[in-house]
């Protein structure tokens, strides 16, 4: 088994199967510097959830809360208590974005890398200006519900 072979049986998990390639081999060539061969998975795999898997309880099925959502019966604030990050924020995002507009003047564009769910949290907020947000994740299916709603 090779480096390949460890980055293709993590993608073919079922919890792994929607991260983005790159980042699966570059925590993978990281790994494989720290670690026999044989252990390079289980680090691996270990450090794709300490920085992405930790944030959800279970995984979402992103359809189902799309269609959820697009009936009407989640607003976007059930859609943030989803996301362990935003959902611990949830109470204070009007305050936090407040202050933030209020200091930070003719915003016009965002760049958001390891965006989570905060592009939701600012549409929710500030869903009439014209703000460009570029949302960047490594989990493509987050990143597809993201761009659908």
């Amino acid at each position: 088994m090779d480096k390949n072979d460890v980055v293709k049986k993590i993608l073919e998990s079922k919890k792994y199967e929607n991260l983005d390639s790159d980042i699966v081999e570059k925590v993978v060539s990281i790994s494989e510097k720290k670690y026999k061969l044989k252990e390079v998975e289980n680090y691996s795999k270990k450090k794709l959830h300490q920085i992405w898997g930790s944030y959800y309880s279970a995984y979402p099925n992103w359809d189902k809360l799309l269609k959820k959502y697009n009936q009407g019966q989640l607003s976007i604030e059930d859609l943030l208590k989803i996301h362990s990050s935003t959902n611990e924020r949830v109470a204070t995002l009007n305050d936090f974005y407040t202050y933030v507009f209020g200091n930070i003047k003719h915003v016009s564009s965002i760049l958001d890398f390891g965006c989570g769910f905060n592009p939701l949290a600012l549409y929710q907020w500030n869903e009439n200006e014209k703000i460009i947000y570029h949302a960047y994740d490594i989990d493509r299916a987050e990143i597809a519900f993201l761009s659908s709603i």
